[in-house]
């Protein structure tokens, strides 16, 4: 992984971990997609970079890792990778570390790690986390690595709600099977919401019906919570235009909707009055009780 220059002497990139699983997930995401040809638009490329930093933060966390807490990648490379910089523990090579929306800090107790859906979008403003960004990273908002931010930080909220659901071991297996099961769901050049939309299938086909339920659930929130809701769209891949949304999906009433009036007087016509049943046909794949 070359030597990274900065400090002297300069830090080899092979024996940090979080990079090596980084690389290896490209293999990973562009084998699933497509057979290596299927990540094909600038923000699918960009999903990519954020699979290499999930995978990297996923494989290598410990059981007495807390939910709130910081997590770079490539942290031992970036030391001094800039001029003084020796933030490199909190930022790594990314502009904000990995953490959770609700674990907040810095004067103003703001999050540690702000991004949203609508940091793709060109004018990005990213003066609204603790701390401000690290000095890695070009200006383009949906540049891949900057979009890769994030999409791993959605994948994060994912997981770290099942790991507080399931406890460690079976959360984290259960969130790198669902975003791993969604590579193979996507289409081709998949938007943000289109991989969403997979990973959201992938959980509500796993065994164990209830528990699906409960990863279905898991999966929306953890989307949310970092705008990409319910509602959320894409105007444009590249360059992106995106909205946002925190809104979470309703059951739906569905075909066909029929009135009974065997419970009156049952001459087939519903009349004022008269005590009717109605039958209404209702959807709930929320993964959440309605």
């Amino acid at each position: 992984m070359f030597l990274w220059t900065g400090p002297t002497p300069d830090y080899d990139g092979t024996p940090d971990a979080e990079v090596i699983i980084h690389e290896v997930t490209h293999g990973t995401s562009n084998r699933l997609h497509g057979n290596a040809s299927g990540l094909s638009t600038n923000m699918s490329r960009g999903m990519g970079e954020g699979w290499g930093d999930f995978y990297g933060h996923a494989l290598l966390a410990e059981p007495t890792d807390p939910i709130n807490g910081i997590y770079t990648t490539g942290g031992y490379v970036t030391y001094q990778i800039a001029a003084g910089f020796t933030g490199n523990y909190y930022y790594g090579i990314r502009r904000f570390p990995k953490a959770v929306m609700s674990f907040t800090g810095g004067p103003n107790n703001r999050p540690h790690n702000p991004l949203t859906f609508a940091d793709l979008n060109a004018g990005c403003d990213l003066s609204d986390g603790a701390f401000p960004r690290g000095p890695v990273g070009v200006a383009q908002c949906d540049q891949v690595h900057n979009a890769g931010e994030i999409w791993s930080s959605a994948l994060w909220e994912v997981r770290s709600l099942m790991v507080t659901r399931l406890g460690f071991t079976e959360g984290t297996r259960r969130a790198l099977q669902v975003v791993t099961d969604g590579m193979k769901l996507a289409p081709l050049g998949p938007t943000f919401l289109q991989e969403r939309d997979a990973i959201i299938a992938a959980a509500s086909a796993l065994p164990s019906a209830p528990m699906a339920a409960a990863d279905v659930d898991d999966v929306r929130e953890g989307f949310r919570i970092r705008g990409m809701g319910f509602s959320a769209s894409v105007q444009s891949v590249s360059p992106a235009v995106v909205t946002e949304a925190f809104d979470l999906p309703n059951a739906q009433v569905t075909n066909p909707f029929s009135v009974d009036d065997s419970t009156g007087n049952n001459n087939g016509v519903p009349e004022p009055g008269e005590n009717v049943l109605l039958n209404v046909a209702v959807i709930n794949t929320t993964g959440a009780t309605v």
